[in-house]
This record gives C-alpha cells, sequence and structure tokens, in this order.
C-alpha cells in the first residue's frame, strides 16, 4: 500500500533511523496508524456528473505514482473472489502494469514509465510465476522481483514491425503469441468499383520462443480472409489505421490450445476462428461473413459484434467481450442493429454447426462501449468483466448477482473514451512481489505535527515496519 502514514510531534530522535532504507522490514507505530489514501468514492450523480473530474486521480508524498480514485458502487467483501490481487494496465503521467488490492483496491504496485501497456496478467514460464504485460513496443515478461527477464518482438520475416498492444499472451508451452500489423499491397477490387491495388494492414499471428526467438508458428489472415469480409467501411475514421492504411482485420486476442490450435478474435470480421496449429489452415470461422454457425438460442441472440477477449473456457465453450457498437454511450437495449455491451459466453457444437448463449452479463447502467473490453473467470469461478472505454470493474459470482461494480473515470460519450483509464482487462490472481529497491519514505511537517509517509512499491509480503532510532 502506497503512503502509510505516521503522526509524531517529535522528529529529530527519528532521523538516524531515516537514513538506513534497505533495513526496513517492518513498522512500530509510534502514533494513531492510518492510510493516506484518499478515500474510495460512494456517491455515482457527483463522480459521473465531474466532481472529481473526468480521471479522478490521487498523489502520494512517499512516491511520484498517481493511483485512481475509484467510485464504489458495490464492493461485496463477503461474495468477490479473495483471491489477493488485480491486474490491470494504465496510466497517468506515464502507462505500465500495475497491480491493486482485491481486498479494498489499495494500489500495491505501479510502472508508469511506458508510453502505453495494455493486457497485463499472470503467467507461468520454465516452472516460474511471472508478470506478462504488452509495455512501449513489446510483451514484456517480469519476474517476481520485478525485473525484465524478456522484452518480445516479431521475429523472422517480421522483425522491423511491430506487435500489436491488445495480446501479451504467454502459452502454456512457455512461448509468446504475437499479434503483428504490416503494411502491405492487397487488390481491394472486390469492394467495388474505384479500387485497385492499395497498402492495408494485414495482421499475422506469430509464435515465439522468448529464450531463442525462433519463430514457431505463423498465420497470415490474407491466406484465408478478403478484405470483403470485414464491417470496417475501407474510408472509416477512427484509431483503426495503420497510419494512413486501412485495416480490414482488426485482432485483438489469441489464445493457444491444449491440442496446439489457435483461437483467433478479428474485432472487424465480427468473428472469431479456429487455427490448426501444424497446418496452418482455418478448421471454422464462428461470426461475420464466414460463419459455420448458426445461432439458436432461445431467448436472446449470441451473435456478437466488434468483440475483444476471445477465450475457450472448455472444450465447446467459448467467453468474449460483446462491444456490438463502435461509440461510447449509455444504452437502453433498444437500439435498431445492436445492443448494449456486455460479457458473453457461448456454447458450440462442430456437428450440428450450431452455437447459443450460455451466459451473459450487462452493465446495471447499461453502456456501450466503443472498443476494447475483457472478461476472465477468476481463480475463484467468478467472472471478472472490464467495460473497456467505459472505465469499470465488475464482478459476478456464479449466479450472476453483482459482487464488485467500481470504476476509475467517467462515462463519456467519446469515440474512444478516456485513454489513460481504459478498463481493457482485468485479471485476478496470487502473487507474491519481492522488490529489490527499497522503501520509500517521505517526513512532511504540518501545523498539527510531522507526518512520516512509507511505501514500498510493489512489496506484497510485508504487513507492517518498524521504524526504530
Amino acid at each position: 500500500v502506497i503512503d502509510t502514514m505516521y503522526t509524531t510531534h517529535s522528529i529529530s530522535s527519528l532521523m538516524p533511523a531515516i537514513t538506513p532504507l534497505h533495513n526496513f522490514l517492518t513498522i512500530l507505530a509510534l502514533a494513531t496508524q492510518i492510510k493516506a489514501d484518499v478515500p474510495n468514492f460512494t456517491d455515482l450523480t457527483s463522480y459521473q456528473a465531474g466532481a472529481l473530474g473526468e480521471a479522478p486521480t490521487q498523489s502520494f508524498f512517499s512516491s511520484p505514482l498517481k493511483a485512481p480514485i475509484y467510485q464504489i458502487n458495490k464492493l461485496d467483501a463477503e461474495k468477490v473472489d479473495d483471491t489477493g490481487y488485480i491486474f490491470l494496465t494504465g496510466g497517468y503521467d506515464g502507462y505500465g502494469p500495475s497491480i491493486i488490492s482485491s481486498k479494498d483496491l489499495s494500489l500495491v504496485y505501479a510502472d508508469q514509465s511506458y508510453s502505453f501497456a495494455q493486457a497485463a496478467s499472470t503467467g507461468t514460464l520454465y516452472g516460474e510465476q511471472v508478470l506478462v504485460v504488452y509495455a512501449g513496443d513489446a510483451v514484456r515478461i517480469f519476474n517476481t522481483h520485478y525485473e525484465l527477464l524478456y522484452a518480445v518482438t516479431p521475429q523472422g520475416d517480421l522483425q522491423g514491425w511491430y506487435a500489436d498492444s491488445h495480446e501479451a499472451y504467454l502459452s502454456p508451452d512457455d512461448t509468446v503469441v504475437l499479434v503483428v500489423g504490416r503494411r502491405e499491397p492487397v487488390n481491394l477490387e472486390a469492394l467495388g468499383s474505384g479500387y485497385g491495388t492499395e497498402e492495408v494492414t494485414n495482421i499475422l499471428i506469430q509464435e515465439v520462443d522468448p529464450q531463442s526467438n525462433a519463430v514457431l508458428f505463423e498465420f497470415d489472415l490474407l491466406d484465408y480472409f478478403s478484405p470483403e469480409d470485414s464491417f470496417w467501411p475501407k474510408n472509416g475514421s477512427g484509431p483503426y489505421r495503420f497510419d494512413d492504411t486501412w485495416d480490414p482485420w482488426h485482432v485483438n486476442a489469441v489464445q493457444k490450445t491444449a491440442a496446439g490450435d489457435f483461437l483467433i478474435s478479428s474485432r472487424h470480421l465480427h468473428s472469431v476462428f479456429l487455427v490448426d496449429g501444424a497446418t496452418a489452415e482455418v478448421k471454422w470461422v464462428m461470426g461475420g461473413k464466414r460463419s459455420d454457425f448458426i445461432d439458436i438460442s432461445t431467448d436472446v441472440s449470441a451473435v456478437f459484434r466488434w468483440q475483444h477477449n476471445a477465450q475457450f473456457t472448455a472444450e465447446n465453450r467459448i467467453m468474449l467481450f460483446d462491444n456490438q457498437g463502435v461509440f461510447n454511450d449509455y444504452c437502453t437495449g433498444e437500439e435498431i442493429g445492436w445492443n448494449c455491451s456486455r460479457g458473453l459466453e457461448i456454447q458450440f457444437d462442430t456437428e450440428s454447426w450450431t452455437y447459443w448463449v450460455v451466459e451473459e452479463w450487462y452493465h446495471p447502467q447499461g453502456l456501450v462501449s466503443a472498443s476494447r473490453g475483457g472478461v476472465n473467470r477468476t481463480p475463484k469461478g467468478n467472472t471478472l468483466v472490464a467495460w473497456g472505454q467505459n472505465p469499470m470493474y465488475m464482478e459476478h459470482n456464479p449466479d450472476g448477482e453483482v459482487v464488485m461494480d467500481i470504476q476509475r473515470g467517467r462515462v463519456l460519450a467519446l469515440d474512444h473514451g478516456i485513454s489513460s483509464v481504459i478498463a481493457y482487462r482485468a485479471w485476478k490472481s496470487e502473487w507474491i512481489g519481492m522488490p529489490k529497491w527499497p522503501p520509500s519514505i517521505a517526513v512532511n511537517d504540518t501545523e498539527d505535527g510531522t507526518k512520516i509517509y512509507v511505501s514500498w512499491n510493489g512489496a506484497t509480503e510485508v504487513e507492517t515496519y518498524m521504524l526504530v532510532s
């Protein structure tokens, strides 16, 4: 926790103990212990009206980091998954991975040194727990000391191009799977008269060994899909361009299965599809213009649009964040041609080639999120939904009950929301953080006496400190 604070009326006897910070292990409170964190907010009306600004933040005496001031709409301590930590990304002066407490949402760790970051989670690499995140220009893997082990970038014939920030996937086989955008000429005559050969942003999937940088697998979307399969208009405005080139695919998620195949989510195709990990052939497509499946849901539709974060939850089940629209705002669910954004779980059958809704999770405020968003199962079986451009996080128990509903910024009718507080994904996990840097300390003289602030960014195993003279 940043800025644990102690108040004393005499600092002189403590000064000898303030210098040797490497020996800090625990704290003996000299007076009443309080947290210096700004309290979480609970007035949704004033929060949404901008009482704290568009992206409310707090600063600390003992650290240069900044953190959100969360609006708490609901936090049921008895029903949330009490697994220790939630892994997020975001930033204020800078971007990077962050870890917050599942219990009280206090900041435990943040690295805000990158220009952009997304998709933080934990994983296992060579038998050791690691932190994985897209940060800067690479998929970065850190150990529990927050030391950078690998910065994985495209290899082979894709060297020099950039991995896309939407995915940072560490497979069970100790490999990293990248989404890579590359400009290349494509014949667009099928789109209609007036079109010829132009450069577009093609997407390739590449599996890389982080130790050797060897390319283990590669799939080119142009080997199967055609530009006319895209739902994103050729001259569509917005962020879905690589410089000035059209992005017909916009892949944002990849998962490697136990059988060695790859589940891929393409936002602009409105499709998820399975690619054979040995032959790179497409086994099936769900959704979009090339779908192999028919929706047989009885009461609600399983049809998804502009989706993110597709992943298997069982051999014949897929969970994803269904954006439905391409703008940010409130919705009623009665709009023509689309619905509110939702978390969605689908079951499918490859004999009858049908699929149907198993579960869906809507936001109580009724939201449509222009982009991003994610759904993840927590270690104890709850479902954690990140609402993308609307900076909200929700957790549902297996009965569908909302047990956590928080937000780190206002809902705004913007094409792409407030970039610094985007709720792209959220991941819940245990974590033992053991930073090799020392704690930080700050002293502040006030009319009420001298206050001492202590923090240790990323240290999870310290509950108290001992300050001795």
